[in-house]
Order: C-alpha cells, then sequence, then structure tokens
C-alpha cells in the first residue's frame, strides 16, 4: 500500500536537466519523437489541418449535421458553419517551435519553485515503445494546472510525442495562456456539453480520430477537473467511453492507457482552493490573472513525486467480458452499450482511481496534518480554546502515529529523519501557522493562522477566517485518509460493536463513503477482509472465532476512528437539516446552502458537543453528502428539484447514528429558515 521514492528507480528530474548543461541545452537538443507503425495507422504525423478537415468530412459529422439540421429547422451550410466553428474553438495547433520557448519558461519557473521533481523515468521510457504500435492515453492524476505542463515536459525529455491534452475552455480566457496552451498540444472542451449533439459528435471524432490514426498520444483527466480537496473524484465515465469506443468497434487493435499519480508537497493552488470551497466564486482564467500569479515565484512549494503506473492494456483488462465483435460494423447511430458493457466501462474508472491512490508517494506531512486536528479536536472536546500547538508534544506524538500506520502496512515517504522532515514542511506551510514562543518553556509552539477574508458569503467572516486554514489543513491530511481510510471504518465497527454482523455494518457504511474516498463498486468485502487483517497483523484487534472480535489495543483503534468521526458527525448533521427543510422540492444548491450556514451557527455555539471542525464548511463535502442521498434514493431528484424521502432518510442517519461515538446535540435553532 502506497509507493516511496526512492533510488534507483526514481530520480531527480531537474538535477537530470542540469547534467545536461541546463535548461537552454535541454529544450535545444534534437529530438527522436517515435512514430506508430502499426498497419492501421499512418507513418507519419499529421499536419494539423488535415486532421481538422478530417474531422469535418467524417460520416460522424455529416450525419449528425444533417440530424441537427433537420430538428432546428436550420439549412445544412448553416449547421456546417457552427461546426466549422466548434473545431475551430476546440483545436490544438500543435508547433514544435512553439513548445520550445514555452518549455524552457516552464522548467525556469519549475525549478525556482520546486526543490525536486522525483520520477519513475525508467517506467516512463517503456512507454516510448508502446507508442510505436499502440495508441496511447495518459490519465494523470488533476490536483494543479502544473500536472500536464509537467507531463508534455517530460515526455520531451524521454523522446516521446507530445500529447494532445484535454483541458477547459475557460483557460481561454486569457488569450496569452491560452494560444500557448494550444500550440503546445491543448485541446479545449466545455465543462459541460449537455445533449449538444453536435458539439459530443465533434468531441468524439476529434478525439477518436487522433487514435485511430495515432496523430500523437492522448492525455485526459480521468476525474474531469481538478481536485480542491486534494481527494480522488468520480471518474467521468462519459468521457472514458469515447475513449474506450474506438477499440470497441475495432477500429484499433488495442488501446494502452498510462495512468500517473503526482503528488505536491504544496499545492500552488491552495488558497484559491480553500476560498473555493467556502463559497468565494472561482476567479476566471484571464491574462491579468495569469501577470497577477507571478508573486508565488517567491515562494517554494517543496518537492513533487511523479510515478508513472504500469500500463494497462485494454485489450487485456476486457479479455472476454466485454465481446467487441457485436459493435465492429454497427454504424454510429446504432452504437449502444449495454448495462453489462457500461459497468466494464465504469469500472474501468474506478480501477485506474485505485491505480492513482496505490501509487500516490505520502510523505510526513499529510500525517501531521491529522495528528493537528487531532489535538485541536480534543482541546474542543474538553472546553479548551486554547488553539497553539507545542512542537515536540505534535513530534512525539506524530512518531507514535507514524509506527502505528507503518504497523499497518503502509509506507511514508521519509527523506531523512521524522524530525527533520518536520522541521521542513513546518517551515515551507508558514502561511498556515504562526510560529510562537511557548509557555511550556523554550519549545517553539504552532497556531492555526486566521486567514485574510472578503465579506460576500452567507457565512459570517469570523467564521471564514478560521475556516480557511481549517480546510487548507483537512486537504493536506486528505493526502494520506485514502490509505487510512477502510482500517479507520473498520476500527470504528469494532469499538461499536463486537458482533457477527461486523462485515455487513462495515460493507454499508463504505458504500455510503463511495463520494467522499472513491473504490471500486462490488469490492466491499474485499476491503473489509484486508482491513481486518491489517489490524490483526498491526495487534490492535484478534479474533476469538469466526464471529467475534478481540479488541486489544482499545487506544489505537479510537485514533484510526477519530479519523473519520467528523465525516460520520457532518453526515448526520447534514441528513437532520434536510429533514427540517420545509415545502420541498429544493434545488441542490439551495441545500448546499442551508447546510453550510447550519454548520456555520453550530460552529459559533459555545455550548456545542460534538466535534465539527470549521473544515467541514467545505462545500466538497456538503455535495458529497447530497449525491451520497441521491445515489441510495433518500433524496428523489425530479425535474423542479429535490424531494426527501422522510423515512429513508431516517434509516440512513439511523445506520451513522450506530457507529457515532460522540454524544450529538443538533438542534433545530441552528438551521436556517430561508
Amino acid at each position: 500500500m502506497v509507493k516511496t521514492a526512492s533510488s534507483p528507480e526514481y530520480v531527480d528530474w531537474l538535477q537530470e536537466i542540469e547534467k545536461c548543461g541546463g535548461e537552454f541545452s535541454w529544450i535545444r537538443a534534437s529530438k527522436d519523437f517515435p512514430q506508430n507503425v502499426s498497419e492501421i495507422s499512418r507513418p507519419k504525423l499529421r499536419p494539423v489541418n488535415e486532421i481538422n478537415q478530417g474531422v469535418l468530412d467524417s460520416h460522424r459529422i455529416q450525419s449528425t449535421i444533417v440530424k441537427v439540421a433537420e430538428e432546428s429547422g436550420q439549412s445544412r451550410n448553416a449547421v456546417q458553419e457552427e461546426a466549422k466553428e466548434i473545431l475551430l474553438t476546440m483545436a490544438h495547433s500543435f508547433s514544435m517551435t512553439t513548445v520550445r520557448p514555452i518549455g524552457y519558461m516552464v522548467v525556469k519557473v519549475i525549478k525556482k519553485l520546486f526543490d525536486s521533481v522525483q520520477v519513475n523515468l525508467k517506467q516512463l521510457a517503456e512507454v516510448r515503445q508502446l507508442t510505436k504500435r499502440d495508441p496511447v492515453v495518459f490519465m494523470p492524476t488533476h490536483n494543479s494546472y502544473v500536472d500536464f505542463l509537467l507531463l508534455s515536459l517530460l515526455c520531451f525529455d524521454q523522446n516521446i510525442t507530445l500529447p494532445a491534452i484535454a483541458a477547459g475552455a475557460d483557460f481561454m480566457n486569457s488569450k496569452i495562456m491560452g494560444e500557448a496552451l494550444r500550440r503546445c498540444g491543448a485541446f479545449f472542451i466545455r465543462r459541460s456539453f449537455g445533449k449538444d449533439l453536435l458539439y459530443w459528435a465533434i468531441f468524439t471524432e476529434y478525439v477518436q480520430t487522433h487514435l485511430i490514426n495515432s496523430d500523437r498520444p492522448v492525455e485526459f483527466f480521468v476525474e474531469g477537473t481538478r481536485s480542491r480537496t486534494s481527494k480522488s473524484l468520480h471518474p467521468k465515465f462519459g468521457l472514458l467511453q469515447v475513449l474506450v469506443e474506438p477499440y470497441l468497434r475495432g477500429q484499433v487493435y488495442d488501446i494502452v492507457i498510462v495512468p500517473v499519480s503526482m503528488n505536491y508537497d504544496k499545492i500552488l493552488e491552495e488558497f484559491l482552493y480553500a476560498y473555493e470551497l467556502l463559497g468565494f466564486p472561482k476567479p476566471k482564467e484571464s491574462t491579468s490573472g495569469l501577470f497577477k500569479a507571478r508573486q508565488i515565484l517567491n515562494q517554494k512549494f517543496g518537492r513533487i513525486y511523479m510515478t508513472f503506473g504500469k500500463p494497462l492494456s485494454l485489450r487485456k483488462y476486457f479479455g472476454t467480458s466485454v465481446h467487441r465483435s457485436a459493435f465492429v460494423c454497427q454504424p454510429d447511430s446504432q452504437f449502444v452499450l449495454s448495462s453489462r458493457e457500461k459497468l466494464a466501462i465504469r469500472t474501468l474508472g474506478h480501477r485506474i482511481i485505485e491505480t492513482h491512490n496505490k501509487n500516490r508517494v505520502v510523505g510526513v506531512w499529510p500525517y501531521a496534518c491529522l495528528i493537528v486536528q487531532e489535538m485541536l479536536d480534543n482541546r474542543r472536546t474538553q472546553g479548551n480554546a486554547d488553539q497553539s500547538i507545542v512542537y515536540q508534544e505534535l513530534l512525539i506524538s506524530l512518531k507514535r502515529f507514524l509506527a502505528l500506520v507503518q504497523s499497518l502496512g503502509i509506507a511514508v515517504q521519509i527523506e531523512s529523519t521524522v524530525e527533520d522532515e518536520l522541521r521542513y514542511y513546518s517551515a515551507l506551510h508558514n502561511d498556515l501557522f504562526d510560529f510562537v514562543p511557548s509557555s511550556h518553556g523554550n519549545d517553539d509552539c504552532l497556531i492555526l493562522r486566521e486567514q485574510d477574508v472578503v465579506s460576500g458569503t452567507h457565512i459570517e467572516k469570523t467564521v471564514l477566517q478560521d475556516a480557511v486554514s481549517s480546510v487548507l489543513l483537512s486537504n493536506y491530511s486528505n493526502m494520506a485518509i485514502p490509505h487510512l481510510f477502510d482500517v479507520s471504518l473498520l476500527s470504528l465497527v469494532v469499538l461499536h460493536s463486537n458482533v457477527s454482523k461486523g462485515a455487513e455494518l462495515f460493507c454499508n457504511l463504505r458504500e455510503s463513503f463511495m463520494r467522499e474516498f472513491v473504490f471500486v463498486p462490488g469490492t466491499s468485502r474485499e476491503l473489509y477482509e484486508r482491513s481486518r487483517n491489517s489490524l490483526i497483523r498491526a495487534k490492535l484487534i484478534s479474533l476469538e472465532d469466526t464471529d467475534c472480535v478481540q479488541i486489544d489495543d482499545r487506544s489505537a483503534l479510537s485514533q484510526l476512528a477519530g479519523i473519520i468521526q467528523p465525516f460520520v458527525a457532518t453526515y448526520l448533521f447534514a441528513i437532520n437539516v434536510i429533514l427540517e427543510i420545509p415545502l420541498p422540492p429544493f434545488s441542490l444548491a439551495e441545500a448546499v446552502q442551508r447546510i453550510q450556514i447550519a454548520l456555520a451557527r453550530y460552529l459559533q455555539d459555545p455550548e456545542r458537543k460534538a466535534v465539527l471542525r470549521a473544515s467541514v464548511l467545505s462545500t466538497d463535502l456538503i455535495k458529497n453528502i447530497l449525491h451520497t442521498l441521491i445515489d441510495s434514493h433518500a433524496l428523489k431528484k425530479m425535474t423542479d428539484g429535490l424531494y426527501p424521502d422522510s423515512a429513508h432518510l431516517q434509516e440512513v442517519s439511523s445506520k451513522f447514528r450506530h457507529v457515532c461515538l460522540e454524544s450529538l446535540d443538533f438542534y433545530p435553532r441552528y438551521y436556517p429558515k430561508l
């Protein structure tokens, strides 16, 4: 579980550039990008105008133009012109003469911002050989705009044809940045296509022609957008189906997917994410914003770890589970997947996310953030408002917790010693904590900093000032929680009950947290067995017989259970708020706002008993709760809004109350009457 980055598997790519004589010599080096020489592919890369014309002339686009013209009453020529405009806006205009100067500048910036970029380059070099015979799709994690820049630079470094990158259309708000990315291989797509048949057809044909003709590798973020919380997002199945279709229809022999995991010690957009999660509007990408962002050049962001996973062949993955012979001769209009085939593609998406998480390199800092949260929670439970953390106490608790984590079979990236790493990260994140002299002696204290906020949301400013840092702390701890979640959930179940239904309760709760911590559907029993074995190996529990669990280390189990206890309490709180909303239906946005306001009021109550951190104001957490309730039909989604099923909601609430270790006091006085 979890990777560690060590030599010789990983190398510091920035040092490799220095060995070439620096970034100027590196970017000027001659390149030998391999061509796909399979019998169904062209031996040379098609120029951009040929690709675009091929898309417009394709049967898919021409038949869609006819259909749209008939349904809308427009002339074919008018729809044809609309198609040209869509494609012109979407398509990349890759140019190596642009890649070199842009690449030079990006490398200069990366060297200034980051201490090192650790990469398993040998694995990437093997991908180069695959591009000679099969279409390749890179599927990276997506936590920062740096992601796709780094991937393209590493492909350049390893003589791999630079990928065509699916990017959000909002990049075009900045003419300078948008055009630069377009010339480096980015093609721009809307965040949502809806039922726009023409747009869907052009997007599908454009992506698939790159795969079928092996024009260049394709880069897709399977999660669709950047994760603002450092957790994996649900895979976007529509995009995945577009990529899989050429294989299913026999238009290519195989397609190879390369999962890529990227981890940052410190994320460039961390504060933007925190404000966005608290309800502040997302700033638009613009040229002025690009120049304002230059101030980050005076900061340091630590290390980056990039892991190229084992290439996944669709031919081997699907095997006989999907019979593509049924699709080979089907025209576009008749290409329809059965529920079984859709499930296979959904499972593929979750498997890619699973690989992302397994290949993450997690260092000391996420675990330190978990300990800080635990220490502050304990203070609040005792009615102590002191926000200071004595550094030596944090270090001792962190070492003890890391020993527990490693006993569970979870690897932790430690470059030198735990103490050196904690000092390194504390200095790196000095905008999150204030350092003050300790009242307990000469030791330093860390105090979570109140951040500047402007008014303009429906939450009081004083609450938001605390919440920004709390959300940041939570986002960094989220890097570690996916590896601890299942053992933490089982710890919660074990502490709650010692009965034979422990497996059933675990699986039931695990399904409820599918949105929060993504896993492969249908594997909850396997996760239970794996987690139980981990707790046994760590000597936290033992089995008296096949049905009964003996608790051997209650303190450690309580610490693990405490990691997810705030999620359980927030789910309960949100359900109570929903049950109090009068006169449904209501919109998702209205439900989010009501829950967020109620949580903010609760956080301001000095007499509250349950431990709810300010980070629970995150709209991501609230939306995950609502989507979970929609998935389970406790909230029914109709055309005019959401309708609560009170009986079902009470049933879900009861399930969470079974494992809630806290005394809950969620009174209706907190619930807003909007």
